[in-house]
């Protein structure tokens, strides 16, 4: 964790990092607010169709982030439940995104698997 946290101090002051996605992946989706469509996912919280639905807004390329969730729900469910998704291939195209955004992917699906995905 030390490491990711003096890497990214880093990356932050020569800008080259994505601040939206960097906060996301920290903070997540915090408004009290429901999420904005009913989740049509029945194994994912609320919470997570909210980090999606959020995610989905902040950066474009996750433009059809939530779509391709829904679209393609037993290919996300199976990483879902991979016991290390940060090893396996995301769905959708997702896995040839820069790795900041992967782990934002990481931490709505496999918040326990965080730590893990960020030392890859």
């Amino acid at each position: 964790m030390f490491s990711f946290h003096m890497s990214s101090r880093i990356l932050i002051n020569q800008k080259k990092i994505d601040m939206a996605l960097f906060n996301f992946l920290l903070r997540g989706n915090t408004s009290l607010d429901p999420a904005k469509t009913p989740k049509p996912i029945l194994w994912l919280g609320e919470q997570n169709w909210k980090d999606i639905e959020l995610l989905n807004t902040i950066n474009q390329k996750f433009t059809s982030f939530t779509q391709d969730i829904v679209t393609s729900e037993k290919l996300w469910r199976e990483w879902y439940d991979c016991p290390n998704p940060e090893d396996a291939e995301i769905p959708c195209g997702y896995n040839n995104l820069d790795i900041l955004s992967k782990i934002c992917i990481l931490k709505i699906f496999r918040v326990d698997r965080l730590k893990e995905g960020i030392s890859m």
